[in-house]
């Protein structure tokens, strides 16, 4: 789930009015992005993304999405649970729409994404829902015939089975994107969000013989930044597996390895974080690492 946290988000929020459209089956008027972070007392919760969406009706949504892979510090319908009373209060007497894409083969396999708490008397105290899309579940021409180009860079984390025959369909619809940056950004994730290495190389051959997307030393930086930003969020995994450090604090560490672009020095901070007895002797070697570099 890592590496494929990022490009998820910037997929989603580069082409968020056909996302929108599609997770809520209406035809979209506009869309607002939102600060990711859920304030409650004592503590913040920080969502993946939010936004109120304008529908083509004149009703205004709150869209609420996570992505989430194999594993959970805390159970994905409690997350859930909490994120939603918090939205609820932050924007109160609106509706409230929320969305789970469970990433990874097998994450998230019993979840409904409908759940209750029950009472001694046999009643209901508390029920929730929110909608669940088992990306791993899905076959990559489900996401064909939507008919929305830039869903398509979700298929890297579907069931492809005939590649040869799916993938030039796919760049042709990419192509009818109107803007060829957008084109370019969408192929980009796309490949970002590819796992498997024959389809990658696969579609990368097909994006050169298009001339489409990236010259080659483009595509050397492409997966090279895929690479730091693996290293930078199993760093993140580790602290916050050991840790469980403040949110402020874990966004402070985030920012600090965005400035890291060494490998060789994000290795050193890997094995820090695994083996150092404090959190505060990760942080000075991490500050040291920034002054360095």
């Amino acid at each position: 789930m890592a590496t494929t946290d990022s490009p998820l988000k910037r997929l989603v929020t580069t082409f968020i009015d056909d996302f929108a459209t599609w997770l809520l089956e209406s035809e979209v008027d506009s869309v607002t992005p939102h600060n990711i972070e859920l304030y409650a007392k004592p503590d913040p919760v920080r969502a993946d993304e939010i936004f109120t969406v304008k529908l083509a009706d004149g009703r205004t949504i709150v869209l609420h999405i996570e992505f989430q892979g194999r594993r959970s510090q805390i159970p994905m319908p409690l997350r859930e649970l909490d994120s939603l009373s918090r939205l609820a209060l932050k924007f109160q007497d609106m509706e409230l729409y929320s969305v789970v894409f469970y990433v990874g083969k097998g994450a998230g396999i019993d979840d409904t994404g409908i759940h209750e708490i029950t009472n001694p008397s046999g009643g209901i105290t508390l029920t929730w829902q929110y909608k669940v899309i088992h990306l791993w579940k899905m076959k990559a021409e489900e996401l064909v015939e939507l008919d929305k180009p830039s869903l398509l860079g979700l298929i890297g984390q579907t069931q492809i089975t005939k590649p040869e025959t799916l993938l030039p369909k796919v760049v042709e619809m990419v192509k009818t994107l109107p803007k060829f940056e957008m084109q370019k950004r969408l192929l980009a994730e796309m490949l970002l969000l590819l796992e498997d290495k024959e389809v990658l190389n696969m579609l990368e051959r097909l994006i050169e013989n298009e001339d489409l997307l990236l010259d080659t030393p483009m595509m050397r930086r492409l997966r090279a930044q895929g690479e730091l930003n693996k290293s930078r969020d199993n760093i993140l995994k580790v602290v916050d597996l050991r840790f469980q450090p403040e949110l402020s604090l874990r966004q402070e560490f985030e920012q600090q390895l965005e400035f890291i672009v060494n490998e060789t020095v994000l290795d050193m901070l890997l094995m820090t974080a695994v083996q150092c007895q404090t959190i505060m002797e990760f942080q000075t070697l991490l500050d040291s690492a920034n002054k360095t570099h």
